[in-house]
């Protein structure tokens, strides 16, 4: 497993763009190669709220700031395991056009699960435990950013009604 930290990953991001999309070419190529990926997501949260502030400016906009955020995303997806910010920012929900992301809901329940695709969800409301198979389990809750990365299979345990925006990638 390779760790990376997420504050690296970021400075390469804002100040060399180019360098940053081939980085994370380059991180596709090993995880088909079933290298695992884990980073440190705490500067995360920075990082969208300063693409937020550039799309302000005249020298960035919100295109570009959309392109790196979605780039950070990929690279997140990449791990093997699932990613969970918490307290997402709405700012990093407006730079990601999240309440435009389609809404499932589900109720007090309990499913085996295996994602074809990786998926990135927002939950609005709810909780849940998700066990991806050999590994520990997870709760997500309302306010929570998650990334299922591809070809997971795991077991879903709705606590709590849960209604949440996705896209699959």
């Amino acid at each position: 497993m390779v760790v990376i930290h997420g504050s690296e990953i970021v400075t390469v991001a804002h100040k060399n763009f180019d360098r940053y999309k081939a980085a994370v070419e380059r991180m596709r190529h090993c995880a088909d190669l079933v290298v695992k990926f884990k980073v440190c997501g705490l500067s995360a949260t920075g990082f969208f709220i300063d693409n937020a502030r550039d799309a302000g400016e005249k020298t960035h906009n919100r295109r570009d700031t959309l392109i790196r955020s979605t780039l950070f995303l990929e690279l997140v997806a990449i791990m093997s395991t699932i990613t969970i910010e918490h307290n997402v920012t709405p700012a990093k929900l407006d730079v990601l056009y999240v309440d435009d992301w389609p809404v499932w809901t589900k109720g007090v329940s309990e499913f085996d699960w295996e994602y074809d695709k990786q998926e990135t969800c927002y939950v609005i409301e709810g909780s849940a435990i998700i066990t991806p198979e050999n590994e520990e389990p997870v709760t997500i809750k309302e306010g929570d950013m998650v990334v299922f990365p591809k070809g997971m299979k795991c077991v879903w345990k709705i606590l709590e009604p849960i209604e949440k925006h996705y896209k699959f990638d």
